[in-house]
């Protein structure tokens, strides 16, 4: 039985989940909200095969699991009353280290969903990230102190971007010294994460195991995802360091799916690392490259319960 705990109301989910359900493997969709608002469970990271979910009158023991397709949104959020937080925080974090658990005894699980320690700050993803894979970075500079934003962005000739620091979504944007400067005085309290410009398409690279889907993206934006309708996507191959890199960030952090980002430094043609998502969105770029990564998925998700069969 292939496994896949998600929500009802993610498009990638339902996406990924159609792609699977095509495939000749017996597939068992749950609604992670229904589970854990009105679901029943048993999760045991220590011995995972005992666990169970118990949703709608239908029980799912992982013992029967021959592979999991799992995207846990973020579930909490404004307007949840103190009860529900707790619950639902409590409920994803034993999801969580049980399918982690059950990872590690070589079901496929796509992905774990506590496998990128380092995503609660893109600063400390990022370092980790390259320095895992061996990619080279854009200039980047984090910091509270005027003086030091003030620096940097001297020292590039104004030709900077900003990012979020933290793990929430962000759009990345030029910098604009007659906005930004008059909020300087705000980084006191609040960091920045600061980067150079690099001017040149952008790459997002998925992997699916060791299997590699690129695309450069031209687009009129900093932030391609901004302009929807106005890039231009052209399938591509990686450099034979950038392809070693990216299948070595799934082997390190056991996380099958990844969609990596680059930026093509027009200067010399370099791909410089700017993020890897564990839980990326791709049913666009799936779209364009034929369902070639939603196969992919199906068929590493699926290869152990069909062997079995």
């Amino acid at each position: 039985m292939i496994l896949c705990l998600g929500s009802a109301a993610d498009p990638t989910f339902l996406h990924g989940l159609s792609s699977l359900r095509r495939t000749r493997a017996e597939v068992r969709a749950v609604d992670v909200v229904q589970l854990i608002l009105s679901g029943g469970f048993v999760l045991d990271a220590a011995d995972p095969l005992a666990s169970h979910l118990d949703v709608a009158g239908a029980r799912y023991r992982l013992a029967d699991v021959s592979g999991v397709w799992v995207r846990i949104p973020d579930l909490v959020h404004d307007g949840l009353d103190d009860e529900t937080v707790r619950r639902t925080w409590s409920t994803s974090r034993a999801l969580s280290a049980t399918l982690t658990a059950l990872a590690a005894t070589g079901v496929p699980v796509v992905n774990p969903p506590s496998a990128d320690l380092t995503g609660f700050s893109k600063p400390v993803h990022l370092i980790h990230m390259a320095a895992q894979a061996g990619f080279r970075v854009p200039e980047t500079c984090v910091t509270n102190v005027p003086e030091r934003v003030r620096a940097f962005v001297a020292e590039h000739d104004g030709d900077v971007i900003t990012k979020g620091v933290s793990s929430a979504k962000t759009w990345a944007r030029a910098w604009d010294a007659t906005v930004d400067e008059g909020r300087l005085d705000l980084v006191l309290a609040t960091p920045i994460q600061l980067q150079r410009r690099v001017h040149g398409p952008d790459v997002r690279v998925h992997t699916v195991g060791h299997d590699l889907f690129a695309e450069l993206i031209h687009s009129e934006d900093v932030d391609y995802r901004r302009v929807r309708g106005r890039s231009r996507f052209v399938a591509t191959s990686c450099p034979p360091d950038v392809a070693a890199g990216c299948r070595a960030l799934v082997d390190l952090t056991s996380t099958p799916l990844l969609g990596v980002d680059f930026k093509v430094d027009d200067r010399d043609g370099s791909w410089l690392f700017l993020e890897a998502n564990t839980m990326p969105c791709f049913q666009g770029y799936d779209a364009r490259a034929g369902g070639a990564i939603s196969s992919s998925l199906a068929q590493y998700v699926t290869r152990a319960g069909l062997a079995r069969g």
